[in-house]
């Protein structure tokens, strides 16, 4: 069962000081997986469809803000 989803870096994502670690173990996560996308659109409809299947799970809140543009 998902507790969190969400797409962009894993390697900012899959550490401790990621700003949603908190609430994240809050939710006892105990694995992580991946489906390596390179098509952006593809993630964000992915994305959607798993967040809409499994309402219980965590949304990544200002987790896919672009950087500096």
């Amino acid at each position: 069962m998902p507790v969190y989803v969400g797409q962009g870096d894993l390697g900012v994502r899959c550490t401790s000081n990621h700003h949603q670690a908190e609430a994240i173990n809050a939710k006892m996560a105990t694995h992580v997986h991946m489906h390596k996308n390179a098509n952006e659109n593809a993630r964000l409809t992915e994305e959607r469809d798993i967040l809409a299947a499994f309402p219980q799970a965590y949304v990544p809140t200002g987790c896919n803000v672009k950087k500096g543009g």
